[in-house]
């Protein structure tokens, strides 16, 4: 018998998870995060499945529920995929907004991973969907310093790939190698 489940399944799973957390309460900080972990999950999984009718209730309660706990790692984290959701939707001045927020959490509690990972997407929000390509290489070039700073092989050339394909948008093929 496989033990796979198809997204589907994982679903309903998800939601009879979301059920039986409601009826146990959520009296204690411990219930309230594991039902705000269990909703980030399921929309998630909606968000890959492009089911925004799912996608955002799930999310905006999840980050209502860490807020109230004051789980600031995962308010900027649920901020992050509420950015996400809203660039699938092509809205642009959404997503800049949730990722700044999302930005701002991860700053100021020093989330450096998070931050530099952030500003990638910044940046290709900013020069690939804004048309600002010399913003976007400032942001590049940033979570690049970062990710050298914290020794993040994999982020750094991540950072890297994307200032290139930047540099290379403006005609800067020099500045590309």
């Amino acid at each position: 018998a496989s033990s796979h489940h198809s997204a589907a399944e994982v679903a309903v799973l998800l939601d009879q998870a979301l059920d039986w957390l409601h009826s146990a309460g959520e009296s204690t900080e411990g219930a309230a995060a594991a039902r705000a972990f269990v909703l980030y999950v399921r929309g998630r999984l909606a968000l890959n499945a492009l089911d925004m009718n799912a996608t955002l209730p799930a999310l905006e309660e999840s980050l209502t529920l860490f807020e109230r706990i004051g789980d600031l790692w995962w308010n900027a984290t649920l901020l992050e995929q509420l950015g996400s959701a809203a660039w699938t939707r092509n809205d642009l001045e959404q997503t800049r907004q949730y990722f700044q927020r999302s930005l701002a959490v991860r700053r100021e509690i020093g989330d450096a991973a998070g931050t530099a990972s952030l500003l990638i997407s910044l940046g290709a929000l900013a020069g690939f969907d804004g048309g600002q390509v010399d913003e976007a290489v400032a942001l590049y070039r940033e979570s690049s310093r970062m990710y050298v700073a914290l020794g993040g092989r994999t982020g750094e050339l991540s950072s890297l790939y994307a200032l290139q394909a930047a540099e290379r948008l403006q005609g800067r093929f020099a500045e590309a190698l």
